[in-house]
């Protein structure tokens, strides 16, 4: 909603993850969202934990933050007391938020953030941060090249299982069989934008009759 109001007067600084910057680089192609307005802060990710476990964990241990992060940005660990993180940030190579013009680096700069700045700020940015390196750590750079090999390394591996899971129609009805209509993909994607959604219209709720008719006219029956 911000990116939809007038001009503040001056520009509001929007802290996203990698998924979240490509998002909204997305939807400024589709006109659904205006970077005029808004300076991108990006920040280093390397997966979540889904929400029940997280709530689980935080409960156990107030200090469960720190000690992720503190794992994730020494070594790129995964998972933390047994709890892995979600199967999508396992597949997700983008440890850097592209599109940034200020970046927050944590991963592979122990007990420091690495900042790094567009041309469009650096004079802004020199003013209290003084004169910098313009290369990342060797260590940094390692360490996202590593976890990004085992990213696209699972990635290939998810697309295979899945391949062989859904090899003809039969099997792939039976991957799509659970789909109970809750639309939660549409309200996650960033690209369902529309105001009123075709499928929460009539247009598919057709009656039985209608299926098997078509189905009679393609000789299915």
């Amino acid at each position: 909603d911000l990116t939809a109001q007038e001009d503040p007067g001056e520009k509001i600084g929007v802290v996203l993850r990698s998924c979240e910057t490509r998002a909204l680089i997305e939807l400024a192609k589709h006109n659904q969202a205006s970077l005029e307005n808004i300076v991108i802060i990006g920040i280093d990710c390397i997966g979540t934990l889904d929400q029940p476990e997280f709530a689980r964990l935080i409960g156990q241990n107030p200090k469960l933050t720190e000690e992720w992060t503190a794992g994730a940005g020494r070594e790129g660990r995964e998972e933390i007391y047994g709890a892995q993180i979600r199967q999508a940030c396992s597949v997700c190579s983008h440890v850097e938020a592209e599109h940034a013009a200020i970046h927050l680096g944590w991963v592979g700069v122990e007990n420091n953030i690495l900042v790094a700045v567009s041309d469009e700020y650096s004079e802004w940015a020199g003013s209290f941060l003084g004169q910098g390196s313009d290369q990342a750590p060797g260590e940094r750079l390692n360490l996202i090249k590593t976890i990004r090999g085992e990213r696209d390394a699972n990635w290939k591996k998810l697309c295979e299982e899945f391949s062989a899971r859904t090899g003809n129609v039969e099997s792939l009805l039976e991957e799509f069989s659970g789909c109970i209509k809750c639309h939660n993909c549409r309200q996650v994607c960033p690209m369902c934008f529309c105001r009123e959604c075709v499928f929460s219209t009539e247009l598919f709720k057709h009656d039985p009759e209608y299926y098997l008719s078509r189905a009679g006219r393609k000789g299915l029956t």
